[in-house]
């Protein structure tokens, strides 16, 4: 139980900084990574939750419901607008392809399995963006989904299990890309450069 609510506040905490800095025009998340990285953990949940495994179900759908609430607030804020192109399309459209593959499947193993091939597609535009453009995201938020992850990580009982396999995946991305972020970030800051290119913001 303790674990459990600790995942939600990190959840939670992390979605309400990334808000905040959407608002001061920190951060501009790109809608494609996070319009998707919404539906594989609500697929991924309802698979758990098939399975019985309702504590780490109901954590893994939190992170789906958190990045959908970003790119709701984006069409609010001019600010936090990311100017995309045809790479993000491109991934955004395999992810697509990878959660209609799932679609056709009743295995659970392999339908997780395009779960995370769908958030993996999904999850390049971001990671693309942070390496080119790192003061165009925050470390922290991210820091604190791994936290997150963690915990739904712990919630299952079995780790040789399916229920395991997303939570898992979700842990080591996000903790990856706080680590590419803050990493770009200090070396884009040794150069004297603190904002992202102005090109890239959108302005509609």
């Amino acid at each position: 139980m303790i674990v459990n609510t600790v995942g939600v506040v990190a959840a939670v905490t992390s979605t309400a900084l990334y808000l905040l800095d959407m608002r001061a025009g920190r951060v501009q998340p790109n809608r494609v990574s996070w319009f998707l990285w919404g539906v594989p953990p609500l697929i991924a949940a309802g698979i758990a939750w098939g399975e019985g495994a309702r504590d780490s179900a109901a954590l893994v759908a939190l992170f789906g419901v958190c990045p959908l609430i970003i790119v709701g607030a984006s069409f609010f804020m001019r600010q936090a607008r990311w100017a995309l192109g045809s790479f993000d399309y491109a991934c955004g459209a395999l992810s697509v392809m990878a959660l209609a593959v799932w679609i056709g499947l009743d295995h659970p193993f392999y339908a997780t399995l395009m779960s995370i091939g769908a958030d993996s597609c999904a999850s390049l535009p971001t990671l693309r963006k942070s390496w080119r453009s790192p003061f165009s995201e925050s470390w922290m938020p991210y820091l604190l989904g791994g936290i997150g992850s963690a915990c739904a990580v712990l919630e299952v009982r079995d780790p040789l299990s399916v229920e395991m396999m997303f939570p898992a995946w979700l842990l080591g991305w996000s903790l990856g890309l706080a680590l590419v972020i803050g990493f770009r970030q200090r070396i884009f800051a040794r150069r004297g450069v603190y904002s992202q290119p102005k090109k890239d913001v959108c302005s509609s």
